[in-house]
């Protein structure tokens, strides 16, 4: 059993460090090109028109959660 423990162990902290990676390339868009991360949330999201301002601030928000 402690085999199975261990791969289990593995694969979630995998998992955990993938998410955050993804998580860290995509908040790191938002202050590096706001002008992309505002065209995702009015094409994916339907909000439309937000500036630079409001992705740092958002960049801001999404940092401290993943830190």
């Amino acid at each position: 059993m402690p085999v199975q423990a261990n791969r289990l162990e593995l694969s979630l902290f995998l998992l955990r460090i993938s998410v955050f990676l993804v998580m860290l390339v995509w908040t790191l868009d938002k202050f590096l090109n706001p002008a992309h991360a505002s065209g995702v949330y009015g094409h994916f999201y339907g909000i439309e028109g937000l500036g630079h301002a409001a992705m740092y601030a958002i960049g801001a928000a999404e940092l401290v959660i993943i830190a």
